[in-house]
């Protein structure tokens, strides 16, 4: 059973925001604003997830809707696919049962990182399943959509997964509507 408040401590965190995901609110709700920091040129707007199968599809929309979607609509979809299966890994293998997911998007001029963040301690492998498994292919196609991808641990509990997106552009990250 999850519990939202048994929060992962190795957020970073002074204060994480609850995440209400009961069907009459906003599915943003939770959202951390984006932030310039002192000598830092990055945006970056995070989402706090429960650890469900819904949280995949939130993720994704999450990821939509703070990028300029227009902007890049020639990498749009393999951004959206590339979060779709890191925060289905964060889900199926990742953080234990209590603790939270953290989408963070960041945006570095023309440079697109996103980061899915766990309190599971085992790092991802591509595997080489075979020519009948019904999954095993995620991380296999995170390779081959995203520029460059790799996971490290986090200061305090867990792992985070990153992929990042060279754009033709510099690209800024933006608050979703509220509803």
């Amino acid at each position: 059973m999850l519990r939202i408040d048994d929060v992962d401590p190795g957020a970073g965190h002074h204060q994480v925001p609850r995440v209400n995901c009961s069907p009459d609110t906003h599915p943003f709700d939770g959202v951390i604003p984006a932030e310039k920091r002192p000598g830092r040129v990055d945006e970056r707007v995070e989402l706090w997830l429960r650890r469900t199968a819904a949280s995949v599809g939130k993720a994704r929309a999450f990821v939509r809707a703070v990028l300029p979607v227009e902007q890049l609509r020639h990498r749009i979809d393999d951004i959206t696919l590339c979060v779709s299966e890191l925060a289905t890994n964060a889900v199926l293998h990742g953080s234990p049962a209590g603790h939270l997911i953290l989408v963070r998007v960041i945006a570095h001029e023309a440079l697109l990182r996103i980061e899915v963040h766990d309190a599971g301690e085992s790092h991802p492998l591509p595997k080489a399943p075979a020519d009948d498994d019904p999954s095993g292919r995620g991380l296999f196609l995170v390779e081959a959509l995203a520029d460059d991808w790799g996971a490290a641990p986090r200061d305090g509990l867990g792992k985070l997964v990153w992929v990042e997106f060279t754009l033709p552009a510099d690209v800024s990250v933006h608050q979703p509507l509220s509803c």
